[in-house]
């Protein structure tokens, strides 16, 4: 993959991208449109966001700085940027296709997920939220929604514009990212979110087949007991 870097802003430069052929349409979110597919005479796997309506200067503006910042990071669990331009009237980013399910729709689907799949998900989320936080980047809204998922792989990837979110400036904290892990723990262990931010009702409480020891962390990282969740990834 070749990432086109600009040292303008991508605005002043908004090029005409070749001819897109979707193959499917991923769930809108923030006014934000990702379709999966290739350009015509390239069968690389792709997606490519667009704002949902051409009214919006909000998410055009998202998408700027979600090109800004994918073309920087070199994390697997983030982003990786190909290109960004302009297709049907409208700024497009242009990211390789990790491939995989959207965690929200796989959860809708499955209800929850068993033990194993739940733990290979969750250390990958982990091991992304690490290599960010080692750069000093955290993650604004952290949510089922914001990753894609290969099951067969055990993977997790960002492809939303999570990173875009975060605030541009100022420290990273790196408990707000380590509660949404918590919380991703529990919603694919349990079917459902934490009922509270204080006080959800334990996993081991809702399933007694989950290890007491795997229980009692995602109730730390949620924040619930005695411990706080810990910086130490920061």
């Amino acid at each position: 993959i070749v990432v086109l870097l600009y040292d303008r802003p991508a605005a002043a430069i908004m090029k005409s991208l070749p001819a897109f052929t979707p193959t499917e349409a991923l769930p809108e979110r923030d006014g934000i449109v990702t379709l999966r597919g290739h350009f015509a005479g390239d069968e690389r796997k792709l997606l490519v966001r667009l704002p949902s309506r051409a009214d919006d200067p909000g998410a055009a503006a998202r998408l700027e700085r979600e090109w800004a910042l994918a073309s920087e990071l070199d994390v697997p669990f983030a982003p990786s940027a190909v290109d960004f331009g302009e297709m049907s009237s409208q700024p497009a980013l242009v990211l390789v296709d990790p491939g995989g399910l959207p965690l929200d729709v796989l959860l809708e689907l499955e209800g929850k997920l068993d033990l194993a799949t739940a733990l290979r998900i969750g250390s990958s989320v982990a091991r992304g939220l690490e290599d960010l936080h080692a750069r000093r980047i955290g993650v604004a809204g952290l949510e089922a929604s914001a990753l894609l998922v290969d099951l067969d792989e055990g993977r997790a990837r960002l492809f939303d514009g999570s990173l875009a979110r975060r605030p541009a400036s100022g420290p990273v904290d790196a408990r707000s990212d380590l509660h949404s892990l918590g919380a991703l723990m529990y919603e694919m262990l349990a079917g459902a979110p934490p009922a509270s931010v204080r006080a959800p009702a334990s996993l081991r409480e809702r399933d007694t087949r989950i290890p007491a020891s795997l229980s009692e962390l995602v109730s730390r990282l949620l924040g619930i007991g005695t411990s706080r969740p810990s910086t130490d990834a920061c």
